[in-house]
């Protein structure tokens, strides 16, 4: 579900995950290690593309996430 039929403000989105604890896949590679906890439905193969993360100090900041990755 990506919206919430529930009368509020605008906020943000909360995953919830049937495992309690990360367990990634050693034998994936790249942010496919963690498709336990991805919305991922297929791994992608012979991509030269890799995932690009950056800290966010505002969003962090306006979030109260003060180690936030994007």
């Amino acid at each position: 579900m990506v919206s919430c039929p529930g009368a509020h403000p605008p906020s943000l989105l909360v995953s919830q995950y049937d495992a309690r604890e990360l367990r990634p896949d050693g034998e994936a590679e790249g942010m496919f290690r963690f498709r336990g906890w991805l919305p991922a439905a297929q791994h992608l193969v012979g991509t030269s593309s890799r995932i690009v993360t950056y800290r966010s100090p505002e969003l962090s900041r306006l979030t109260g996430l003060y180690n936030l990755w994007i």
